[in-house]
């Protein structure tokens, strides 16, 4: 669904060239599980900013299927400013389902159902600024499931929740996106053991490249 060939990226730093990665390859297909672990910048977030062509490659091509149509690749970031922190939570929802092109008649009743399915629907009228940052990221997260992505992309994204939230989100992902819908995620982090399941393929970040490790 998603190639990348023959990738560099880099940075100039005071004139100095800082690769973040050299001549990647790599492939998403559909209905892949995949973790990829590494330290604190080494690359994981540019490596998702890449797969959703966010970020360019210096060299090298970032390509999707002719089937798979961009808006259904959606990212869930560790950045949370890209909300409206006046608007409620219904408002928000509402404006980023309606710029995605959902604005049939059900789209309303879908953010009600995600809304439940995260036990934030009582949440709903409730401005954006007031929620906490564990709440924030279970919104961006039913923010990027309004497009009935393919491929989902999260980054760090049990990294401000509790642990029964993160058990919660964890199964939800592997069970229900990925194993029911075939929705093909690939999950960042930096803590090895996050992840416990013998159902994800494991890669490392690792100079200046993506090694597999399972």
């Amino acid at each position: 669904m998603i190639n990348i060939a023959g990738v560099d990226k880099f940075y100039n730093l005071k004139n100095v060239r800082k690769y973040i990665f050299k001549d990647l390859n790599f492939s998403v297909k559909s209905g892949d599980l995949i973790k990829i672990t590494g330290p604190n910048g080494s690359g994981k977030t540019t490596l998702l900013r890449l797969l959703h062509k966010i970020t360019l490659p210096e060299k090298g091509e970032v390509t999707y299927e002719p089937n798979l149509q961009p808006n259904k690749v959606s990212i869930v970031s560790q950045n949370q400013r890209s909300f409206f922190l006046n608007l409620s939570v219904m408002q928000n929802l509402q404006f980023f389902s309606d710029i995605s092109g959902n604005l049939s008649g059900n789209s309303l009743s879908k953010i009600h159902e995600k809304l439940e399915i995260f036990g934030l629907l009582h949440k709903s009228n409730t401005q954006m600024s007031s929620l906490s940052s564990g709440q924030l990221k279970k919104i961006s997260i039913i923010r990027s499931l309004l497009v009935r992505p393919k491929i989902l992309l999260l980054d760090e994204v049990n990294s401000t929740l509790e642990e029964s939230a993160r058990k919660f989100i964890s199964e939800y992902v592997v069970n229900e996106l990925n194993g029911k819908f075939g929705t093909a995620v690939i999950w960042t982090t930096h803590y090895p053991n996050e992840l416990n399941t013998n159902l994800f393929s494991d890669y490392i970040v690792k100079d200046n490249n993506l090694i597999k490790t399972n």
